[in-house]
């Protein structure tokens, strides 16, 4: 299943000054490459930008913001070996430009926000490197800082915090998921993030995904919630349906019948 993490902010700055830290680590994997080798950021306007022309634009957007306020927020989207299976870096950057813009904005509760005003940019890592969380470091089988074998093809996504328009404050890192009182109004959920990315991952690439290596019987798994039976799932789903279609019958019957008009 997609890896979708939207990352803790640094804890020296809180992200506050600014997205020229994320920058720099993310253009490690550019460092002795030649202009046409470089790996450039890009978003659903552009397929080219440095990290100037990121800097820039995302920090700018920061209206009614503290000092010490986070200005931008990064989330990582990684996928598995078998989702990457046959996938160029091109059809995986026009995925990503056509839809995590959807994805997100289908996170954010109780504030109308259109895709277009979203201020983002992704860069298309091609590596990865073992740390102390890792298993295999646990059990000595590798060190930390080793680079991790196979295809290890994900995203970092740089997005401001705030809209274009500067109406609306968003944060993939919000305990809020729909907050009707208080100070705090609607929310981000991170598992609806986490969903949309792998529907549409599914859709944009005729994807066929077994329930086992679905976000959802994962994170039920991990919940200790015992996923349904295949076939009870699918008996709910055609249920359902068949639900919603008498309903559309009934509707349909309710109407008043105009005559027929010569």
């Amino acid at each position: 299943m997609p890896y979708v993490k939207p990352l803790a902010v640094n804890t020296k700055t809180n992200n506050a000054s600014g997205c020229r830290m994320s920058i720099n680590y993310l253009e490690k994997e550019n460092k002795d490459k030649s202009i046409l080798e470089k790996e450039p950021f890009f978003n659903d306007s552009t397929s080219f930008a440095t990290g100037k022309q990121v800097e820039l634009d995302i920090d700018r957007h920061k209206k009614g913001l503290k000092n010490t306020d986070s200005k931008y927020y990064e989330v990582v989207v990684s996928f598995s070996k078998e989702e990457l299976k046959g996938k160029s870096d091109k059809e995986l950057k026009e995925y990503i430009k056509k839809e995590f813009p959807k994805a997100y904005t289908g996170a954010i509760n109780g504030k109308e926000v259109d895709e277009k005003q979203l201020t983002w940019y992704a860069k298309l890592e091609q590596q990865r490197k073992y740390d102390g969380r890792d298993k295999e470091v646990k059990e000595g089988k590798t060190k930390s800082g080793q680079l991790k074998d196979g295809d290890q093809r994900h995203f970092h996504v740089l997005i401001a915090r705030k809209t274009k328009d500067e109406k609306h404050k968003i944060s993939p890192l919000s305990n809020h998921k729909d907050t009707q009182k208080g100070a705090v109004k609607g929310g981000f959920e991170r598992v609806k993030l986490a969903e949309n990315i792998e529907k549409s991952f599914d859709k944009h690439f005729k994807h066929e995904r077994s329930q086992e290596q679905s976000f959802k019987y994962r994170n039920d798994i991990k919940k200790g919630i015992k996923p349904e039976e295949p076939q009870i799932q699918q008996k709910q789903e055609q249920k359902i349906a068949k639900k919603q279609e008498v309903k559309a019958v009934k509707i349909e019957e309710k109407r008043p019948f105009r005559g027929l008009s010569f």
